[in-house]
């Protein structure tokens, strides 16, 4: 026992100056307690010692920050961290900046521990000179709060460097101001230093190009990007029943759309809420990956010939009346997403050397921009009116054939210049299929220009009559108006990498600036849509084992 008592005497006496240095001597002092109750004999104690094991053991607080410090700054100078978050699950990405900000309150005190160590010191190196006045005795305590600089006990010792100048040597003197410049220092570093380390030691997100190219699509400009539309510039099994199942049909669209609606749990639906007017979880439909963001729907298809693409729909920011969606062209997104994986795959590999004292870490996805001309299609429909056997006229809406239809509320930035008129108008529908039916049906009718379309920017509208099963000898009708036009918008892969889907880029005010609106005629150009090339859009149910009742 007598051993172990003077083996655990001899690591405490080793110990204690680092235990002091790091603020745990109330362990030294309960050491020596244990070692007073064992009957232990003390051994003589040291006022002053030259030892460097002592000197080194006092100076380790100053150890760990400068640690944490020089580790962050290696960090940086090595690691990229590339993505949109810091961590695959991007839900955690605020418990990891959180975690960030925590440290940084940790170096924030041990960065003032560090100081009041120093001004201690210099403390002790002064009273045992030619002592100090009495106001800065406790200036290890409260150097670092700012008001303690125009204090009585700050401002008042400065006659002791002053006045009593002429009865001292220069060493005194040079000793005297280089303790008052100390503390003057150490004050203001322990005040700055607390929103420094948060405010520097938290990441900033920076979008840096990390390479851009362009490309080219076969065909001309007029084969990509038509006046019209037509059916004869599409494949012969785009007029069949099974259109919906191919990515080369314009109705393929179809099927994601029906899924999406499908997974909609209409009696949960709700309006936007809170400061961000975003919808509750529960309100959203699923759609194909399991989530649907605001009114956006994701496109996809079975064959996985297409990326996926999210057709996102406006209400009131494009149109005060109506709706708006817009969707990145499908040949488009597929050839930026052939270079994003060669561009991938290239930084992959380890064949190249530069930098080579740096290391890349990913999360889950790389963000992707590329300029590029996408649809863009305003609808606006009529409430339902009731149409009888031998009516020849429907209302349909109509744009407004003036240059500002915007309500006074609204400021100039955000009006539109082409909206739709808040009347109807009667169109001829007396060529249309007049006969009754038990089930939904959808027919297409072309709109005259001057009374339904834009003139002065050539933007036409589409009609579009959908018919309720029949009762008796009329039918409920609602009477819809399509204008199409493609749009010069940026395509992007950022805002939707969660589920792998391509959108359009909005701006944070969703184009309200006129220079890149969809009113705007220098970023449009208005397309036509043939009825030949509607019909082939509609698909066609095939009939089944159906009752009318069904």
């Amino acid at each position: 026992m007598q051993s172990v008592t003077v083996l655990f005497r001899n690591v405490l006496d080793r110990l204690a100056p680092l235990l002091r240095g790091l603020g745990f001597g109330y362990l030294n002092t309960l050491g020596r307690g244990w070692l007073a109750r064992e009957n232990a004999l003390a051994q003589p104690k040291k006022v002053l010692s030259g030892s460097m094991w002592h000197a080194a053991g006092r100076k380790f607080v100053h150890v760990l920050p400068l640690t944490v410090l020089g580790g962050l700054i290696w960090l940086n100078y090595r690691d990229y961290f590339i993505g949109p978050t810091f961590i695959e699950d991007a839900d955690k990405d605020n418990y990891f900046m959180a975690g960030i900000q925590l440290c940084a309150k940790l170096e924030e005190l041990l960065c003032v521990a560090s100081l009041s160590a120093i001004v201690l010191q210099a403390l002790r190196d002064q009273v045992l000179g030619d002592g100090v006045p009495m106001g800065l005795l406790g200036s290890g305590v409260w150097f670092s709060s700012l008001s303690a600089f125009w204090s009585a006990d700050f401002l008042g010792s400065w006659k002791w460097i002053v006045c009593e100048s002429k009865r001292r040597s220069w060493r005194q003197i040079w000793r005297r101001c280089r303790f008052y410049l100390l503390l003057i220092l150490c004050g203001a570093i322990a005040v700055t230093i607390g929103p420094a380390s948060a405010i520097l030691m938290i990441p900033r997100q920076q979008d840096l190009f990390a390479g851009g190219l362009s490309f080219y699509l076969n065909g001309t400009y007029s084969d990509s990007w038509p006046n019209t539309v037509y059916a004869h510039t599409e494949l012969d099994l785009c007029s069949s029943v099974n259109a919906t199942e191919y990515s080369v049909c314009a109705s393929e669209e179809y099927s994601s759309l029906l899924e999406t609606w499908s997974a909609f749990e209409y009696d949960q639906y709700c309006p936007r809420t809170g400061g961000l007017a975003q919808y509750a979880p529960s309100c959203q439909a699923r759609g194909v990956d399991g989530n649907r963001e605001w009114d956006s729907f994701v496109i996809h298809n079975k064959n996985s010939l297409m990326p996926p693409v999210l057709n996102a729909v406006r209400g009131r920011t494009w149109s005060s009346r109506g709706f708006a969606a817009v969707q990145p062209r499908a040949a488009t997104v597929a050839m930026i997403q052939q270079k994003k994986a060669e561009w991938y795959d290239k930084v992959q590999d380890k064949s190249w050397n530069y930098p080579n004292t740096r290391q890349f870490r990913w999360t889950y996805d790389t963000a992707i921009l590329g300029h590029a001309t996408s649809p863009f299609v305003r609808v606006r429909c009529t409430e339902p009116q009731n149409l009888t056997a031998d009516a020849d006229f429907a209302l349909f809406p109509f744009i407004a054939n003036r240059s500002d239809v915007a309500t006074s509320a609204q400021s100039p930035r955000q009006r539109p210049t082409i909206d739709w008129d808040p009347q109807w108008k009667q169109a001829n529908i007396s060529q249309l299929d007049h006969s009754r039916s038990a089930y939904l049906r959808t027919q297409w009718l072309p709109l005259p220009m001057q009374d339904f379309g834009h003139p002065s920017t050539g933007l036409m509208t589409t009609g579009l009559l959908l018919e309720l099963p029949w009762n008796g000898t009329s039918r409920a009708a609602v009477g819809c108006a399509v204008a199409a036009a493609w749009h010069n918008v940026t395509v992007s892969s950022r805002t939707s990498a969660n589920y792998d889907a391509w959108n359009v880029a909005f701006s944070p005010n969703d184009y309200l600036d006129m220079d890149d609106s969809p009113d705007s005629i220098d970023t449009n150009t208005p397309v036509g849509l043939d009825l030949s090339w509607l019909v082939q859009l509609t698909p066609t149910a095939p009939v089944t084992a159906l009752t009318p009742a069904d």
